[in-house]
Parts: structure tokens; C-alpha cells; sequence
């Protein structure tokens, strides 16, 4: 989609996925390397963006995008970062929801057995899993005036962090939320975001969530017992390991 040679990939995976955790508080000492890395990747995606200028059109994302926003006042700067962002989403907190979802459905083997025997509710299932088991635990904001909610005044200037989690299991908008169930109306959750912060790349992690476990599940597999590790983030819902095994 963004033209990236595929011998470069290895290396800015390796970038995208110090940049995300340069957005977890506990992994403060890694702040010099993740600046290192940042601007490494600024410097490698405006490149890349000035070079498929001046290229022959190949009818991917970004030749979309320069066309649509030919003589628009969006900088250099501006296209590699948002270009880095999708890039670094696309890797970090998609791989994060396919490996949470395979889990929670190895920990349900009734709803893995109803996905395998209707496989048309595979697209529902999606959003299950991302209500259920999600990526990213919590967001921050920054109040831009003052706001009341229940006893408490969050002035303007005051930082909130939304726990996107908690949110996707209110029983408020949820029945029995803590149940994963692939036939439920999961729709309203906020995973992806909400209004003007909703995920960029939302409909390209459906797609690769629908698409990786609906091949997945055509194979017998198995959990090995006591293996599984997450990773240690408050920001991010991520597994280190899940080793499985094909019987």
C-alpha cells in the first residue's frame, strides 16, 4: 500500500515497534533510543515519499493520496508521519487483536467450534474480539475546557486517560460482557476509537483479522499448557508469546 521495498521492512518493524513503546510510561529509560528511532523513520519515510514522487505511478495508496491532495497544504513532515502511524498500526496493534482473539478462542472452544461450523459470522465475530480482547487498554486525552462528569470537574489543561477495556465490558452496553460470544451485536465498542479519533487504518485491520483467523481455524491446533506471556505495558494489551501446536 505505501511502495516500501520489501528489504526494508525488517528494519522499520523493528522502528514501529520501539515508537509504540515510547508511548508507555513504565518504559521511560527507552526514551533515547525510541527519539533515535523516530527520527530515523522521519528521515526514511520523507525520502521514500520525495523518490515516489517523482516515480512512475503504481496505482497504490500513495499515488491516491498525492493525487487527491495535489496543491493542499500538507507538508512533507505531515505525510511521513501519518504514513509512519499507519505503518507502525498495521504491525503492532493488528498483530496484538489476532493473537489475543486465537487465545480468548482456545479458552472457548465453543465459540471456536461455532465459527468453524458458520463461517458467515466470521465478520461479526471481528468485532467481538475486538470488544472482548482488544489492543489498547487505555488512551490519553488533554481537556481543551472545562468538563464535569459525575462529582468531578476536570479542568481545562488536565490530562484523562479513557480505559478503552473497561469501557468494552460496561454491562451498561453490553450483556454479560465478560462472556465472548462471536454472534453478539458488538458494534458499539471503541476500540478503534470514536468521532474525529477514529482509527486511520480501521478497515484494513478487519480485513487482516478476518482474514488471518478464518484461515487459522481451518487447522486443528492447540494451546501449550503454560507458555503464554504478555508483554509488561499498561498501554497496550500485547502478547510476548503463544506457542500453539497443529495436531
Amino acid at each position: 500500500m505505501l511502495g516500501i521495498p520489501q528489504q526494508d521492512t525488517f528494519v522499520l518493524q523493528v522502528w514501529a515497534h520501539d515508537i509504540f513503546r515510547g508511548a508507555d510510561p513504565i518504559l521511560a529509560d527507552a526514551v533515547e533510543r525510541i527519539n533515535t528511532y523516530g527520527q530515523d523513520f522521519m528521515t526514511y519515510m520523507a525520502d521514500h515519499l520525495n523518490k515516489r514522487r517523482k516515480s512512475p505511478a503504481n496505482n497504490d495508496l500513495l499515488d491516491l493520496l498525492f493525487e487527491r491532495y495535489k496543491g493542499q497544504p500538507l507538508t512533507s513532515d505531515e505525510l511521513a508521519a501519518n504514513f509512519i502511524l499507519l505503518f507502525a498500526a498495521g504491525f503492532e496493534t493488528t498483530a496484538s487483536v489476532i493473537s489475543n482473539s486465537v487465545l480468548a478462542l482456545l479458552r472457548n472452544p465453543n465459540q471456536l467450534q461455532l465459527l468453524r461450523e458458520h463461517p458467515e459470522v466470521m465478520e461479526s465475530a471481528v468485532d467481538e474480539f475486538l470488544r472482548y480482547d482488544g489492543a489498547l487498554r487505555l488512551v490519553a486525552r488533554t481537556a481543551l475546557e472545562d468538563v464535569e462528569m459525575g462529582d468531578v470537574l476536570i479542568q481545562r489543561g488536565d490530562q484523562v486517560f479513557f480505559v478503552v477495556l473497561a469501557a468494552n465490558r460496561d454491562p451498561q452496553v453490553f450483556a454479560d460482557p465478560d462472556r465472548l460470544d462471536v454472534t453478539r451485536d458488538s458494534k458499539r465498542h471503541v476500540a478503534f476509537g470514536h468521532g474525529i479519533h477514529y482509527c486511520l487504518g480501521a478497515p484494513l485491520a478487519r480485513f487482516e483479522i478476518q482474514s488471518a483467523i478464518s484461515a487459522l481455524i481451518r487447522h486443528d491446533f492447540a494451546l501449550l499448557p503454560g507458555a503464554v506471556e504478555w508483554k509488561e505495558s499498561i498501554m497496550f494489551r500485547s502478547l510476548e508469546r503463544l506457542p500453539i501446536v497443529f495436531r
